[in-house]
């Protein structure tokens, strides 16, 4: 099983706005491959649910990796033991005089109001331990998935659970067939069409599983398994 990239939970996308259009002639398709009538309440909530999902999915591919923001704070950590041992680190050796002499030059002309001790160099050098515990702090919070952005594919998924509950509440069809490896020829679940046939309408690159009806009843499938830290749905018989 390949590995999952990690990624940082923020992303930014520029100059994007989400659209969806799906007209009566649309509804006429889906409604035939579904084989129900969809009522206008429901229309509209799985148009609402699809435009969600394609503002929200534009977000994954422009997700950071952990990697970054971890190479980031490793090097203040770094900047700032260096600035720490500068200061504090002071031998006995005959280069003394001549830095304690460049300290006091440097401190007759270091003016900052967030300094008001005497020596405003080894408060700063002081400044350095707590951004050292904060770099240290910042990187366990990094090497904790739970607070990861949502991995690649799981807007879809998110998508595919939020269309199952509408059907569920104006009492559509739901179930997925789990035997496709058992039949020569697959006949798609109507809740297997009905994703089938909207994905036909966003953008082809966040549609998935659309080599086979096949492939696409196994993603929803997996899409609605329980998650960690969830309570489990009971899938519906078919």
């Amino acid at each position: 099983m390949p590995k999952v990239k990690r990624t940082i939970p923020i992303a930014t996308v520029s100059g994007r706005d989400a659209e969806l259009s799906i007209s009566t002639d649309d509804w006429k398709r889906i409604e035939s491959s579904y084989g129900q009538d969809v009522p206008e309440i429901a229309r509209k909530e799985i148009h609402g649910a699809t435009l969600g999902f394609l503002l929200f999915v534009a977000f994954e591919p422009a997700r950071r990796p952990v990697s970054e923001s971890r190479d980031r704070i490793s090097r203040l950590k770094e900047v700032a033991g260096a600035f720490q041992k500068a200061v504090f680190d002071n031998p006995h050796d005959e280069g003394k005089v001549s830095r304690t002499y460049a300290d006091h030059l440097v401190r007759a002309h270091f003016e900052d109001t967030r300094f008001r001790d005497p020596d405003p160099i080894r408060s700063l050098g002081l400044v350095m331990t707590s951004l050292i515990v904060a770099c240290n702090q910042a990187l366990a919070d990094l090497d904790d998935p739970k607070k990861d952005g949502p991995p690649k594919g799981e807007t879809w998924r998110s998508w595919v659970r939020h269309l199952t509950k509408i059907a569920e509440t104006h009492q559509l069809p739901t179930p997925v067939r789990k035997d496709t490896d058992k039949s020569a020829v697959f006949t798609p679940s109507p809740f297997v069409a009905l994703i089938r046939e909207l994905q036909a309408l966003i953008p082809e690159a966040y549609r998935q599983s659309t080599h086979s009806d096949s492939a696409l009843s196994e993603a929803i499938v997996r899409a609605r398994r329980p998650r960690s830290g969830h309570k489990s749905r009971r899938e519906p018989p078919e």
